[in-house]
């Protein structure tokens, strides 16, 4: 055999070789098996952020506010005591069943955006006796109770979110809840207070004579919003100037136009009319009136751009759906919390929503007061707010169910 032959030389060099082709062999296999850590790691990590986004159904944050300005077309200006309030509390959670857009909302994903981690704000412990809470109340320019609300349902534990309480002057950041007229302000307020244990407050001084404020329901509302001692502050103006005090952001509560206008416009006739109680024909009445069209004009225009102004210059921002919370109540009570930076108890959540339960819109009329252009208009100014939510990053609007 020729010494040069590749056989030859093969069995000559057979162990250099054969070692050669081990180490490329084991070479290959350690590149592998890193690659396929890597990929275990990126797969888990995009799990875990998914199992996260669907544990607690947040895709909102502190979006940057968007360049588009948008001119108001609110000229309501904060009310002072003197100038009195036209928003009454009566009946403004009596409202109808939630209904649909003849064109449903377009449920777009939005991106995530990125959170500031933050330190829980811890409420302040009630003192241990009358006369503590005396002179709590007395250094802190008002009174620490535990309310007695007539509206809550009383359970076993019931009372484990029965105490709330004021905090320190300063003590929480200036944030909005930002509602327009029966959009669920007060539902939402009630079991915000359980939750957390802290009042919440409003910018209408005029509020401290309402029934719920006098009782100690929404003690919050008897004192200045300004001086930081509520964990949150109801609000109804939606010029820029106003929004943009509101240095901790707001929590933008939005309900389905279709219902919120009907559940407004009852609530003006009956607080025009407190003599008798209005039967089936009465409120069919109203609806045939011609005051009803121009009274839908104005709020289906005023709920666009309240929506809008706030989305727009609000320095962070939260958007609630009125009808997720009350179809889904923990997790937008938890989301609303995580928001406020208040210190979570899974304890006093669940307390508070059954302190105060209602998981379906009440449904007061049994016929559909709108013309088919009127529904259109809704659906139009209904997808230009979903498509202001989504420019700035934020979790669109569900779609809304029909039973009009």
């Amino acid at each position: 055999m020729n010494r040069y032959s590749p056989l030859a030389i093969l069995r000559r060099n057979h162990l250099p070789i054969v070692s050669i082709l081990g180490c490329i062999s084991c070479l290959y296999i350690l590149s592998q098996k890193d690659a396929l850590n890597n990929r275990a790691a990126v797969g888990s990590n995009i799990g875990n952020q998914i199992d996260l986004l669907k544990r607690w159904n947040i895709l909102d944050g502190e979006g940057a506010r968007p360049a588009q300005v948008v001119p108001s077309v609110l000229d309501r200006k904060p009310q002072s005591a003197a100038g009195g309030g036209n928003i009454q509390n009566a009946g403004r959670d009596k409202s109808p069943e939630v209904g649909e857009h003849p064109v449903p909302v377009e449920a777009v994903a939005a991106p995530p955006v990125a959170q500031v981690e933050q330190q829980p704000i811890v409420p302040a412990q009630p003192p241990a006796d009358a006369a503590a809470a005396a002179a709590g109340a007395a250094d802190q320019g008002g009174p620490v109770v535990s309310y007695n609300d007539p509206e809550r349902v009383k359970f076993p534990g019931y009372e484990q979110c029965a105490k709330v309480d004021f905090q320190p002057e300063h003590a929480m950041p200036l944030v909005a809840l930002a509602a327009y007229m029966s959009s669920g302000d007060v539902i939402i307020r009630q079991r915000l207070q359980s939750a957390t244990g802290i009042y919440t407050g409003t910018w209408n001084e005029a509020e401290a004579g309402y029934p719920r404020s006098k009782s100690g329901v929404f003690l919050g509302s008897t004192i200045d919003y300004k001086l930081g001692r509520t964990v949150m502050a109801k609000t109804q103006i939606a010029q820029p100037d106003h929004i943009v005090t509101y240095e901790g952001g707001a929590v933008l509560v939005i309900r389905n136009p279709q219902t919120m206008i009907i559940a407004e416009y009852m609530r003006r006739k009956r607080e025009a009319d407190r003599s008798k109680q209005p039967t089936s024909e009465d409120v069919a009445g109203w609806f045939q009136l011609p005051e009803w069209k121009t009274f839908f004009e104005t709020e289906v225009g005023n709920w666009r751009a309240f929506a809008i102004q706030w989305i727009t210059y609000a320095k962070r921002l939260i958007i609630v759906s009125y009808e997720y919370f009350i179809e889904n109540p923990v997790p937008e009570t938890t989301r609303i919390i995580v928001f406020l930076n208040v210190q979570q108890d899974d304890a006093r959540i669940s307390c508070s929503i059954q302190a105060y339960p209602r998981d379906h819109i009440d449904k007061t009329i049994e016929f559909d007061p709108y013309t088919d252009e009127m529904k259109a208009k809704i659906a139009t100014f209904a997808r230009e707010v979903n498509q202001t939510i989504i420019t700035r990053g934020l979790r669109p609007l569900p779609g809304w169910k029909s039973t009009l």
